[in-house]
């Protein structure tokens, strides 16, 4: 039943306002196939970099373009798995955070990056790490109601800051670098003075937060949490502003796409979604079949390309549709008819609205043919026989949606 509900879900959402993704390529992320635990692009969005369950550890970058492995970093044995992978601003350092509490630096200024640095951060376990937006400091969190900020050029502890949210789950900075952000196993959100005082504390979820971020203008601070949901809060207030509801089992991660439109999230059920962060309205669904719980899920800050991470070590590169870069498309509110329907051979759209572009998807949600079109005439001959949804585009990306039958 659960396969059935997925199938008609899916149909729903290609009749409304979505965004069509392709798959790149695909890669494994490490050679014993452990799970991604985080997932990143550089500042550029031209490398993808990944940490791995153990043993043994993987660290590895991508090339965006091409999937081709750059750097293939395996993790020693007396240590355990990767948590947290970041590359600074800058692009000019990689920092990971490992299972048992130790910081592993590297310098990426040469042609592969280079250990500088392994930092010990005293705790039994650790599970998030974040570079300043001034490539300065470094943010980690881990067990013991522990967070802790260092410099990175010293390796020096900068600040302690004791959360009482007993596992410190993730960890980000503001977007002008004046705060620093705490997700917890207490199910809270705490933003931090950089001396250490407490700014807000966001409560509201019912399970482990899974990650939390800042967006782009700095205004919202966004949440995931295993209680199933992302929750959208007022920066300066704390005031809970929206609660998003787009999976039914726990969201590992999300991130937010660079002008702040919209979220990709990733989900123990198998898919990462693309929702806009304004009303909510779901643009995209898709994921790997059969590949396990997505953990971790990144943006590209400079195009539309999505990476995702997943339990059994798939690391996934997705393109989305070049015309929905900044704007998604815009249903039209208007009548057309499709003639002949049922149909045999051609089919014709009548109306007043002229349609470049159409995608066909037949009735188990798959996508069966996407073409330009002329003069409003698509040749369906082709097709099987059965109930399929026609999405037409113009030329401004506006779309509609009809029914037909192929007899």
């Amino acid at each position: 039943m659960k396969r059935i509900y997925i199938i008609i879900f899916s149909i729903v959402l290609f009749c409304t306002k979505t965004i069509a993704q392709t798959m790149v390529w695909t890669k494994k992320a490490n050679p014993a196939n452990q799970s991604i635990n985080s997932i990143v692009f550089n500042n550029t969005g031209t490398q993808v970099l990944s940490g791995t369950n153990c043993h043994p550890a993987s660290i590895r970058i991508y090339n965006k373009n091409t999937g081709a492995i750059n750097w293939d970093y395996t993790v020693g044995e007396d240590y355990l798995c990767i948590m947290g992978v970041t590359f600074s601003s800058n692009a000019q350092y990689i920092a990971t955070i490992e299972e048992f509490g130790n910081i592993f630096l590297f310098s990426n200024s040469s042609t592969l990056p280079i250990p500088i640095d392994t930092i010990n951060i005293g705790t039994q376990y650790a599970f998030s790490i974040a570079i300043a937006p001034n490539n300065l400091h470094l943010a980690v969190g881990g067990s013991n109601n522990m967070l802790k900020l260092y410099e990175i050029s010293s390796g020096k502890l900068i600040k302690e800051f004791n959360t009482l949210q007993n596992w410190v789950t993730s960890v980000a900075f503001s977007i002008d670098g004046k705060f620093i952000l705490s997700g917890g196993s207490d199910n809270r959100v705490k933003i931090w003075n950089m001396d250490g005082t407490i700014y807000k504390t966001l409560s509201g979820h019912t399970d482990d937060i899974t990650q939390v971020k800042v967006t782009p203008d700095n205004l919202y601070v966004l949440s995931s949490s295993k209680d199933n949901t992302i929750k959208m809060w007022d920066f300066k207030t704390g005031e809970l502003l929206k609660t998003f509801t787009v999976h039914n089992d726990d969201v590992n991660g999300f991130d937010i796409s660079s002008n702040g439109k919209m979220v990709v999230t990733a989900s123990s059920d198998e898919t990462s979604k693309i929702f806009n962060i304004n009303d909510g309205s779901i643009l995209a669904s898709f994921g790997v079949k059969d590949s396990g719980a997505i953990n971790t899920v990144a943006w590209s800050p400079t195009e539309n390309f999505i990476v995702t991470g997943n339990s059994k070590s798939d690391v996934v590169l997705w393109d989305l549709s070049a015309k929905v870069s900044i704007k998604t498309p815009n249903e039209i509110e208007t009548n057309i008819t499709i003639s002949p329907n049922p149909a045999y051979g051609f089919i014709t759209i009548n109306g007043n609205k002229k349609f470049t572009e159409v995608q066909i998807i037949d009735n188990l949600g798959e996508l069966i043919l996407h073409a330009n079109i002329n003069d409003n005439k698509i040749d369906v001959s082709k097709l099987s026989n059965g109930l399929y949804y026609i999405k037409l585009f113009n030329s401004d990306g506006d779309w509609v949606c009809e029914k037909i039958i192929k007899q």
